[in-house]
């Protein structure tokens, strides 16, 4: 579901998608949930709107360790 703010209650906005494919991150560590991000292709666009809408291309490659911003419920630590 995408414009969502709380995970287990239907919200006004909110907007349900089936999913083509999914990639996981090629370094995921299923007993550390390092790396716990997966990019999704969605079957049919996103509508955009005030809860939803594209995020900026970036123009260039971040550098290795550079801290960025991610979106999604889940852990937010790993157990090191």
């Amino acid at each position: 579901a995408l414009g969502k703010h709380r995970l287990y209650a239907r919200e006004a906005g909110e907007q349900r998608r089936m999913v083509a494919r999914m990639v996981a991150h090629p370094g995921y560590d299923p007993s550390t949930k390092d790396n716990d991000i997966m990019l999704l292709q969605l079957l049919a666009p996103a509508a955009v709107s005030d809860r939803v809408r594209p995020i900026p291309v970036a123009s260039c490659l971040p550098r290795p360790g550079t801290t960025c911003v991610t979106s999604g419920w889940g852990a937010t630590t790993s157990p090191e």
